[in-house]
């Protein structure tokens, strides 16, 4: 009995090699093994001469056991996961729900939209039949005009690709919309244009500024505060910096002569600002 439990233990350890060359022998070969092995590790467990002998038989017991278990268990599960994964990908396969290539074509006959009369730089608002929410259809600029239907935040410009059932965004999906010279164009990449190659001598960029020399700006005429104000009195609000008289400036102004483009007045504020 123990020289057989010894050699089944051996042939046991060797199944997965049988699994690579013949599967067919060492699935049920080995449940068999795994069955032997158990029986003769519970009649030991029973039969047992002595109490070491019967408290030996118990790891192999609950080993073999586990295994013949798992053995049936295993191949259960699979076939239930693939059920689910059937069930599954009904409901979250992008190529089935999400308005791509191959469906876009019948959402927007659903929908009795003209492909042409979506704008590439506008949005076309549709409310999903099933769900009752709206997203809207555009056209990617840096993908060929390809069409999708986006949810998102019109604050930050970032927006999603939605089931066109659910409604439900789909994080991995990104667009973003980009205005520009008073068009939107929605792109993928985000960026200027989706960050399509240019050059950058032909490329447009809106003007916020520009930039003259100082002669080409239109002048203002100095003006001096009255007299009567508290500012020119330091000694009642010693807080307020010392006012540089009036006289010492328009000489100072004169003996500058003219005022060219690179001469600089420096004088002392007059106001708590300056």
């Amino acid at each position: 009995r123990d020289y057989a439990l010894t050699i089944l233990q051996t042939i046991l350890s060797m199944t997965p090699i049988f699994d690579v060359a013949i599967p067919e022998v060492s699935v049920t070969l080995g449940l068999g093994i795994i069955a032997s092995s158990m029986g003769i590790s519970f009649v030991q467990l029973i039969n047992g001469d002595t109490y070491e002998e019967r408290r030996s038989a118990i790891p192999g017991l609950a080993t073999n056991a586990a295994l013949l278990g798992l053995s049936f268990a295993i191949p259960f599960l699979n076939s239930k996961a693939g059920t689910n994964q059937k069930i599954l990908s009904r409901y979250t396969k992008h190529e089935i729900r999400t308005p791509n290539e191959t469906n876009i074509h019948m959402f927007l006959e659903e929908y009795g939209i003209n492909k042409n009369s979506i704008s590439e730089t506008k949005v076309l608002e549709v409310e999903l039949k099933g769900s009752g929410q709206h997203v809207n259809i555009v056209k990617l600029s840096d993908e060929d005009n390809k069409i999708v239907a986006v949810k998102g935040n019109s604050l930050s410009g970032i927006y999603y690709e939605v089931d066109i059932e659910t409604g439900y965004e789909i994080s991995s999906r990104r667009f973003y919309r980009t205005e520009y010279n008073d068009k939107i164009f929605w792109t993928r990449g985000g960026g200027l244009k989706g960050g399509q190659s240019f050059e950058f001598e032909s490329l447009k960029l809106p003007i916020f500024f520009k930039d003259e020399p100082y002669s080409a700006v239109p002048g203002s005429s100095l003006s001096f505060i009255n007299d009567d104000s508290s500012l020119l009195y330091p000694n009642s609000t010693p807080k307020l910096p010392q006012p540089t008289p009036e006289m010492e400036i328009v000489n100072y102004v004169k003996r500058a002569g003219n005022f060219g483009e690179r001469l600089v007045t420096l004088m002392r504020g007059t106001t708590e600002e300056e």
